[in-house]
């Protein structure tokens, strides 16, 4: 270079980067060249480390027992359920899963940032107009709100209120509630979970599963803890 005579190495260095692009481009056009898989939990991705860093580690006959880690870790996302509602923080969009696994979306529009998220992280490909365009197994909307069939059971029902009239009508049989409505409501006994504004300004995103005939959920804050530069979340949260 303090000669000007990069011109030619350069140009021998592009025409290796070029190759290198164009037979990535190539590949990546392959029929099913890409895959999606769904996030694995923390400990499968702890107990495969630690299986390789031991197999990598000791030079003995011993080394072999890293295969036990290894393949535990390899079977631990098979024990994971995943969430079988997700409401985002902001309460923009809500998925629900179908009885088939897959997710279907309240909104193509709202929270679409979320909402790829949830995607990915469940290993789904599609996009989010094409999850929120299949009708069958997702939301069924009206002038009063929104409801869906959780796992396609009609026992366990989604609503989501946008008016307190729907509150009222759909309080005694569902089984998670996510209040949109303004101003006050009627309370509400009836479902396992109430979703309100207020709850989810202070544990942010909710996942919620059926387990059996109960449901369990979490949220940000419960995953993320008790931290001291977090906004603590108020007493009185329904």
């Amino acid at each position: 270079m303090p000669f000007g005579l990069e011109q030619l190495p350069l140009f021998v260095m592009e025409q290796g980067i070029d190759a290198m692009l164009s037979i990535a481009h190539w590949v990546s056009s392959w029929p099913g060249a890409t895959q999606a898989v769904g996030t694995w939990p923390l400990s499968a991705l702890a107990m495969i480390f630690a299986g390789g860093m031991w197999l990598t580690l000791w030079q003995s006959h011993w080394r072999w027992f890293a295969i036990a880690p290894v393949f535990v870790g390899l079977l631990l996302p098979l024990s994971i359920t995943p969430p079988d509602v997700i409401v985002s923080g902001d309460g923009d969009n809500v998925a629900v899963r179908d009885a088939s696994g897959k997710l279907h979306l309240l909104s193509s529009r709202r929270g679409r940032f979320d909402a790829e998220m949830w995607l990915r992280r469940d290993g789904d490909a599609r996009e989010i107009a094409e999850v929120q365009a299949v009708e069958t197994g997702g939301f069924v909307c009206d002038g009063k709100g929104c409801i869906a069939a959780i796992r396609g059971r009609v026992d366990n029902l989604v609503v989501i209120a946008q008016t307190v009239e729907a509150l009222v009508e759909d309080c005694a049989h569902a089984t998670i509630v996510v209040v949109t409505a303004r101003g006050w409501t009627k309370p509400c006994t009836g479902p396992q979970l109430i979703i309100t504004p207020k709850l989810l300004a202070n544990e942010g995103a909710i996942e919620a599963r059926l387990a059996g005939k109960k449901l369990e959920w979490a949220s940000v804050t419960r995953e993320r803890g008790n931290r001291p530069w977090v906004r603590q979340p108020e007493a009185d949260v329904q």
